[in-house]
C-alpha cells in the first residue's frame, strides 16, 4: 500500500510537475506572443504616425511656397511694369491683396521706405521698415540682399492675430530695387488641418512652436496648449523632445499622459520658421481585453491546468482578432470598407515582380463637391460606398482597387489594350449611374485617367512614375467636360514639363544671359553681297542644351515676359554692333523682333533711346520688325507711333506679309520701310506650282517698289528659289541657301572679319 501510495505520490507529482511545466510553457509563449504582437502593433502606429507627419508636412510647404510664388509673379509685375515709381502704387497694393487675401501687403523702395495695405484698415504711407519687430526686419534683410524671407510668427498690433509676413526682392537690371512682403495669419493653413480625418479618428495632427505651444490643430479644442508647461511629459520624455526643437532631429516618439490617460506622441521638424508638427495617437492605454486574458490564464493556471489548451485557444482568437483590427485600421479605408493606398502599394509592389502588361486607373467623380454642398454628406458617402461596391464588382481575378481620398479610386487592370480598357471602364460608370439614378434622380458624371505600364518603368521610381503619369492623364480628362477616359500621352507629358520648366526658369535664364542672339543673314539679290541681318533668340541652358523659340514665345506672349525678353535682344544687338564698330568693322543693320505688348508700354521709345544713347548707336543700324497682326490693331494709333520711331531714325518692317490677314490693306494703309514676305509663299510656289501665287507674289513685290518699300523673301532654300524671286524685282533674300542662323562669333568670323571701314580722309 505505501509502495503503491509512493508511486501515486510520484506520478502524482510527477503530472504536477509536467502539468505546471506545461502551464509555464504555454504562459511564456503566450506572453512571448503578446509582446510581439504589441510591439507589432506599436511600429505599425508609428509608422502611421509618421506618414501623416509627412502628408501635414508636404501640405504645409507646398501652402507657403505657393505664397511665394505669387508674390514673385506680382514682383515680376512691379519689376515689368515700372508701377514701383507710381503715386497709385498703393492702390495696385491695395488691390491686389485684395485678389490674393493676405492679411496686409507692402511694398519698400531701395531706401526702405514704403507702403502697406490692409484688407479692413485701409493704407499706411512712408513707412521706415525698421520699425518692425526683429523677426520681420531680418527676413526685410534677407529680400534685399536678394533672397527670400518668412518671419517668425508673432501678434499683429493691427488685427491682434497670430501673422508671419512673406518677403520677396523686386529686381530690375540685376538690382534689387525694392522688397515686396505680405503678413498672412495662421488660419490660412485651417484647411490643412480640418479636410481629412487623422489616423482614421484615432488622433489628432498639431502645429506648434519652439516653446511648445499648440498653434493650430486638428483637435480645435486643445490649440494654445502649453505642452511643456504642464505635466504632460516624464523629464526624460520631455528632453528628448526639447532636442528635437534644439537639433531638428527627424523624428522623436514620447508617451504623453493627458486626464490620467497615456498617449503616444510623434514629434518633427517642420525645418520653416520654428514650426514643429506633433501627431498625437489616443489609442495607446493598455489593451483591457489583453490584461483580462492575461489575468484569466493566471487564475485558469492555478485553479485549472486542464483547461490550458482551451485558454491557448481562446488567446489566439483574441490576439487574431486585435491583429485584424489593427490591419483594417492600417490598410482598409474607413468609410467604404475597400482597401486605402497603403494597402494598394503593397498590391503593386507585388504586381510589379510579375511580367506582362497591366493597366492603373484613377477615377473620380465631376463636381464632387458641389454635391457634397446640394445633397449633403450623408449622400456623398452613400455615394462613394455604392462606387466601391460596382468597383469591387468589376473586378477580375489578380485585379484590385483601393480608395484614395473623397472621391479618388485608384484600380489595377489586367489589361493591356485602350479598346478594352475603356470598354470596361464605360460599363462601370454606366453601372453606377444606373444605381445612383435608382436612389436619387441626378445624372452622375464621371470621368478617369489610366496608364498602361509595358515594363519601361525602372524599379526604383516605380511608384513614383506610375502614379504621376495616371494622374497626369487624370488632370487631362478632367480639363475636357465631355471626356470620359484619357489615356496618358508621353509627349503631351513632356509639353507640359517643358511649359512648367520654361514658367520657372524664365526670369532667372534672362539674368543669368541664357537667352542668345543669333545672326541669318540678308543677302542682296543684285549682287549677293551681304546687306544686314535678323536678330533671332535662342535659349541655351547651363548644360548646354537648346531650347527653340516655337518652345517658349508663345508662351512668353502669354504671359507678358515677350517685353522684357524683345528689350533685352535690342539691347544685346547695340552692344554688339558698338563692339563691332570699335574694332573698326562696317557694321550692318540688323533686324530685331518686337511683341505687340511693347507699343502698349508707355516708355517703349524712351527705353530705345536709352539703349542707342548708353551705346553709341546709330538708330539706322536697328531695324525693328513687327507681325503683320499687330499692324491690323488701330492703324492711326499704330501708324503714330511709327512715325514716332522713324523720326528717331529707326527702320520698321512688316514680318511674316501674307500669313493670313488682309495684306493689301496693310500695306497700303502702314508707313513702313521694309516687307518680309512670309516663307509660305515659296513654299507653296515651289511645291505645288501655283501660278496665282506666283503672280500674287510678284505684284506685290511690284507695289511695294512703286510704294519705296524694300522687300525681303523669307525661306529661301533653293538656287531655283534665288532664280524666282529676282525675276520677280525683290530685294533681298533670306533662308537657308545662304546661311542658318549663326552664333553671334560664328557670324563674325564669317562675313564680320573682313569688314575693316576704309580710313577717312583728311
Amino acid at each position: 500500500m505505501k509502495v503503491n501510495e509512493e508511486k501515486f505520490r510520484m506520478q502524482f507529482r510527477r503530472s504536477v510537475l509536467l502539468c505546471v511545466a506545461a502551464g509555464v510553457s504555454v504562459l511564456i509563449a503566450a506572453i512571448f506572443i503578446l509582446k510581439t504582437m504589441y510591439d507589432s502593433r506599436i511600429e505599425l502606429v508609428k509608422e502611421q504616425m509618421m506618414a501623416e507627419l509627412t502628408d501635414y508636412n508636404g501640405r504645409i510647404v507646398r501652402q507657403i511656397d505657393k505664397d511665394f510664388q505669387t508674390l514673385y509673379t506680382i514682383a515680376s509685375f512691379i519689376q515689368s511694369s515700372g508701377i514701383a515709381d507710381d503715386p497709385d502704387m498703393a492702390s495696385f497694393l491695395l488691390d491686389a491683396n485684395f485678389k490674393n487675401e493676405f492679411v496686409t501687403m507692402g511694398y519698400f523702395n531701395e531706401e526702405g521706405i514704403g507702403d502697406i495695405a490692409h484688407l479692413e484698415y485701409g493704407i499706411e504711407k512712408d513707412i521706415d521698415y525698421h520699425v518692425f519687430n526683429d523677426s520681420v526686419e531680418e527676413a526685410m534683410d534677407m529680400a534685399y540682399s536678394g533672397q527670400q524671407g518668412l518671419s517668425k510668427l508673432f501678434r499683429s498690433q493691427v488685427s491682434n492675430k497670430l501673422v508671419y509676413v512673406y518677403c520677396v526682392p523686386v529686381v530690375r537690371d540685376g538690382i534689387v530695387r525694392g522688397v515686396l512682403c505680405a503678413s498672412d495669419k495662421m488660419e490660412i493653413f485651417d484647411t490643412i488641418f480640418n479636410e481629412r480625418i487623422v489616423l482614421n479618428g484615432n488622433g489628432s495632427v498639431h502645429l506648434i512652436g519652439e516653446t511648445g505651444r499648440m498653434l493650430l490643430s486638428s483637435d480645435k479644442y486643445q490649440e494654445g496648449t502649453e505642452l511643456f508647461s504642464g505635466d504632460y511629459f516624464s523629464e526624460k520624455d520631455e528632453r528628448l523632445l526639447q532636442e528635437v526643437i534644439k537639433e531638428n532631429e527627424k523624428y522623436a516618439f514620447a508617451t504623453m499622459n493627458y486626464n490620467n490617460k497615456k498617449y503616444m506622441v510623434c514629434l518633427t521638424s517642420l525645418r520653416v520658421n520654428d514650426w514643429y508638427l506633433l501627431c498625437i495617437h489616443d489609442n495607446m492605454t493598455a489593451n483591457k481585453t489583453l490584461g483580462y486574458v492575461m489575468r484569466t490564464m493566471l487564475i485558469t493556471f492555478l485553479l485549472l491546468l486542464c483547461l490550458v489548451l482551451c485558454l491557448l485557444f481562446f488567446i489566439y482568437h483574441i490576439l487574431t482578432r486585435s491583429n485584424q483590427s489593427l490591419t483594417r485600421l492600417a490598410y482598409k479605408d474607413w468609410l467604404t470598407g475597400a482597401d486605402n493606398m497603403l494597402q494598394f502599394e503593397k498590391n503593386l509592389e507585388h504586381a510589379q515582380k510579375k511580367e506582362g502588361k497591366f493597366c492603373i486607373a484613377v477615377i473620380n467623380v465631376r463636381q464632387f463637391k458641389f454635391m457634397n454642398e446640394i445633397f449633403g454628406k450623408e449622400f456623398s458617402d452613400r455615394l462613394l460606398c455604392s462606387i466601391s461596391k460596382c468597383i469591387d464588382e468589376m473586378m477580375g481575378d489578380g485585379e484590385f482597387f483601393a480608395r484614395e481620398s473623397a472621391d479618388l479610386f485608384y484600380v489595377y487592370l489586367l489589361e493591356k489594350e485602350e479598346v478594352r480598357i475603356r470598354e470596361r471602364i464605360e460599363a462601370l460608370f454606366l453601372s453606377i449611374s444606373m444605381e445612383v439614378k435608382e436612389k436619387r434622380d441626378y445624372q452622375l458624371q464621371m470621368y478617369a485617367g489610366a496608364y498602361i505600364h509595358d515594363g519601361s518603368i525602372g524599379a526604383q521610381d516605380f511608384r513614383e512614375v506610375l502614379m504621376t503619369r495616371v494622374a497626369f492623364a487624370m488632370e487631362q480628362c478632367k480639363k475636357r467636360p465631355g471626356e470620359v477616359l484619357s489615356f496618358y500621352n508621353a509627349k503631351v507629358h513632356r509639353e507640359k514639363e517643358m511649359e512648367n520648366y520654361v514658367e520657372t526658369h524664365m526670369v532667372q535664364a534672362l539674368s543669368d544671359g541664357e537667352f542668345q542672339v543669333f545672326l541669318q543673314p540678308k543677302v542682296s539679290i543684285e549682287d549677293g553681297s551681304l546687306s544686314g541681318a535678323e536678330a533671332l533668340v535662342r535659349w541655351v541652358t547651363k548644360d548646354g542644351s537648346m531650347i527653340f523659340p516655337d518652345v517658349f514665345i508663345p508662351q512668353f506672349e502669354r504671359n507678358g515676359f515677350c517685353v522684357q525678353l524683345d528689350l533685352y535682344m535690342v539691347r544685346r544687338v547695340c552692344k554688339m554692333l558698338r563692339a563691332w564698330m570699335d574694332e573698326g568693322l562696317e557694321p550692318i543693320p540688323v533686324s530685331v523682333n518686337q511683341t505687340k505688348l511693347l507699343f502698349y508700354q508707355a516708355d517703349y521709345m524712351t527705353k530705345l533711346q536709352e539703349c542707342l544713347k548708353e551705346y553709341q548707336i546709330p538708330a539706322e543700324l536697328i531695324t525693328l520688325e513687327i507681325l503683320e497682326g499687330l499692324a491690323l490693331e488701330h492703324k492711326e494709333e499704330m501708324n503714330s507711333k511709327l512715325r514716332a520711331l522713324r523720326k528717331i531714325g529707326f527702320k520698321i518692317s512688316l514680318d511674316d506679309f501674307g500669313s493670313g490677314y488682309a495684306s493689301f490693306n496693310t500695306l497700303g494703309s502702314l508707313e513702313i520701310d521694309e516687307l518680309k514676305l512670309d516663307r509660305s509663299f515659296l513654299l507653296e510656289i515651289s511645291k505645288n506650282h501655283s501660278y496665282r501665287l506666283h503672280m500674287i507674289m510678284s505684284g506685290v513685290i511690284d507695289l511695294s517698289k512703286r510704294l519705296y518699300i524694300s522687300t525681303v523673301a523669307e525661306g529661301v532654300e533653293t538656287k531655283e528659289d534665288e532664280e524666282m524671286i529676282r525675276s520677280m524685282g525683290c530685294d533681298f533674300g533670306q533662308g537657308y541657301l545662304y546661311s542658318r542662323p549663326l552664333r553671334v562669333e560664328d557670324f563674325y568670323e564669317k562675313y564680320m572679319k573682313e569688314r575693316k571701314q576704309s580710313p577717312k580722309e583728311d
